[in-house]
């Protein structure tokens, strides 16, 4: 029976979410094991690390064949962000206008709604690109990034996410639910974390150069180019 119901009491559900949820999701068993247990490990939640979280606005999506990359929420994928497949652009006239949708080297991206909610991964380009208003643009504050981001989609990251989940059909992550997620403190994990997702990044974007060699020769040998 311990595993099936949670028993809360009124002080407990007044200070675990900012919109007084009730619901039985929320106070899941696992999801409130896991809360604890992140809790227990001497952790701060995410606004005490200084995280700071933007929801980017909207505006008439204009597509152009050639201008400022446009990332939305299909774009961004568990640990990476898919600057190839279903690439759009806006204008550069829009772009201004969606200023503070701008994306900033190592700025987080994650997903805020859809199919795909909870998903993130760390711009790594040095290139312009907006976000769009489906997802939300995470600073890291004090916490390094790319620990940060590893953790969110890890397992017990996860797992938190999905606690502050609302909506049936069409799923959302309220800022203020992400803003309490803790996150346990380390002193040498964030270098070594940071150094193999660097490497891995780099060697994806290898694999992407060695395949589109391979596919070139492919083409040309067999009398196909362009």
């Amino acid at each position: 029976m311990r595993d099936k119901c949670s028993i809360v009491s009124y002080q407990e559900m007044a200070g675990a979410s900012p919109t007084m949820r009730f619901d039985s999701d929320f106070f899941r068993p696992d999801y409130l094991r896991i809360q604890n247990q992140m809790t227990g490990l001497a952790s701060s939640n995410l606004r005490d690390y200084g995280v700071a979280i933007r929801h980017p606005k909207e505006i008439a999506r204009r597509y152009v064949d050639d201008g400022v990359a446009f990332l939305r929420a299909q774009n961004v994928r568990p640990m990476s962000i898919d600057l190839d497949s279903n690439a759009v652009f806006i204008s550069e006239v829009d772009a201004y206008r969606l200023q503070g949708n701008a994306l900033a080297h190592q700025d987080i991206l994650l997903t805020r709604t859809g199919a795909n909610y909870g998903q993130c991964a760390i711009y790594l380009e040095d290139t312009h690109a907006i976000a769009s208003s489906h997802t939300f643009i995470i600073k890291s504050g004090n916490l390094n990034p790319f620990l940060l981001t590893v953790f969110l989609n890890s397992y017990y990251g996860r797992m938190l996410i999905d606690k502050g989940v609302y909506g049936g059909a069409q799923p959302e992550i309220a800022p203020d639910f992400l803003y309490q997620i803790p996150m346990p403190t380390w002193d040498v994990l964030p270098q070594a974390v940071e150094s193999i997702y660097l490497r891995s990044y780099d060697l994806l974007e290898s694999s992407k150069a060695k395949y589109s060699d391979a596919a070139d020769m492919l083409m040309a040998e067999l009398n196909l180019v362009d």
